[in-house]
């Protein structure tokens, strides 16, 4: 797999230590749909934080088990915040539907719902842990079966 690939104006030339406009680094982003399992709330202050979604816990299905795949926040404006929010509540649930080690909460409180909901999510790459990294939240799929979704083949 490749890091990235450099590109470049035509007329630009190579000047040895120096960085210009001229020359870009363009890096590769995979993306895949994964199953909502949960969120978490945004960091104290934050605009209006309290109680609100910072990020949705995510995960994919393999072999009956839906595994965690770390979480999204990047991506959610104010208003898809506040939409998840009120999609969510009535689907609040008591335990993880994650098997397994649910995401990490770094000190953040958790909030579990039933794994109803498919979003689209661009990334860099997975972790050696199974998590994704640099996340950016692209939207719902409302035309996706949750239980359907697995780790896409890189």
């Amino acid at each position: 797999r490749i890091e990235g690939l450099v590109a470049k104006q035509r007329s630009s030339r190579y000047f040895d230590g120096k960085r210009s406009r001229a020359w870009r680094k363009i890096k590769p982003r995979l993306r895949q749909e994964f199953v909502v399992g949960g969120w978490s709330e945004a960091r104290e202050g934050r605009e209006g934080a309290t109680g609100e979604i910072g990020s949705l816990l995510i995960g994919y299905h393999d072999q009956g088990r839906l595994v965690a795949a770390g979480s999204v926040g990047s991506g959610l404006d104010t208003s898809a915040r506040s939409e998840w929010r009120e999609r969510v509540e009535p689907h609040a649930r008591e335990t993880s539907p994650f098997d397994g080690d649910p995401p990490s909460s770094r000190g953040r409180i958790l909030h579990w719902i039933d794994p109803a909901f498919v979003v689209e999510v661009a990334f860099s790459e997975w972790t050696a842990e199974g998590n994704l990294r640099h996340p950016t939240y692209l939207g719902l799929r409302r035309d996706k079966d949750p239980s359907v979704v697995v780790r896409e083949p890189v």
